[in-house]
């Protein structure tokens, strides 16, 4: 049904017949999404800079501390465990700030260089690389978060073997 990506970008996006499951027939290599995410993804976001963007991002009302929020609400007394938040992809860090200013520790990774600064700037702990400079750290987290992530990830059995390589025994995994 689909030609074109929402920033133009050509590929193909398909409905099943049987199922109604919307899919991509083509995916990303690694090498490409390293590139993609590095030096692409960031610049179709928006005119306004990585600066501009992170304090949009970070506001009270924001997205991030909706979501936070969410978790927090839904994990109720359970939230007193998660002592180590980690989020692959985590572009400029926003999602982990909440969980930051709430005095725990969290981890991201990203490609993007320049919001990567702007997020280690705000004090979150962002390693350039992919899901396996976390794996390198060697902790485990008892929340990963992974918004509007699943969709980009080339080979996703890999992945989420990973994921579970992160997580601590009874850790939670937020996808959006």
């Amino acid at each position: 049904f689909s030609e074109t990506e929402r920033n133009g970008l050509p590929i193909n996006f398909l409905i099943c017949v049987n199922c109604g499951l919307i899919i991509s027939r083509e995916y990303f290599s690694k090498n490409f999404a390293i590139r993609y995410y590095k030096e692409i993804y960031n610049k179709f976001k928006s005119n306004k800079s990585t600066k501009d963007l992170f304090k949009i991002r970070t506001l009270p009302e924001s997205y991030s501390y909706i979501r936070f929020n969410f978790v927090k609400d839904n994990l109720k007394n359970n939230f007193n465990k998660i002592l180590t938040v980690m989020e692959p992809g985590c572009n400029d860090g926003c999602n982990l700030l909440p969980y930051l200013e709430n005095k725990i520790n969290v981890y991201g990774c990203d490609f993007d260089k320049d919001s990567i600064e702007i997020g280690r700037n705000a004090g979150v702990n962002i390693i350039e690389g992919d899901i396996d400079s976390l794996i390198a750290i060697n902790k485990k987290a008892d929340l990963i978060i992974l918004s509007h992530l699943i969709a980009h990830i080339p080979d996703l059995n890999d992945f989420l073997k990973k994921i579970q390589l992160l997580l601590s025994p009874g850790g939670y995994v937020y996808i959006e």
